[in-house]
């Protein structure tokens, strides 16, 4: 989108949608696009996997968990299911 298509401002807009408008401007004013298509990479996958390879896997999901709290939701889902299944 370029400037061009930027509707008109209306003053009876709610002002969460003025203020993401106002924020939409400001951007394409500097230059950048508030839609990126893509987004540049900053890391590698293993640049990401050596930073966080003291979390321990998730065995339900096979992914790194950060707290474990997050193991004591899969317990609870599996549990429901479980349950549910028994019906």
């Amino acid at each position: 989108m370029t400037a061009e298509n930027t509707p008109a401002p209306d003053d009876d807009l709610p002002e969460q949608l003025r203020i993401r408008r106002e924020k939409r401007a400001s951007l394409l004013e500097r230059g950048i696009e508030p839609y990126p298509v893509a987004v540049a990479r900053t890391k590698s996958l293993k640049e990401i996997r050596e930073k966080y390879s003291n979390l321990e896997i998730d065995v339900a999901t096979r992914y790194r968990k950060p707290h474990r709290s997050n193991n004591f939701q899969a317990r609870y889902r599996k549990t429901l299911l479980c349950n549910f299944a028994r019906r």
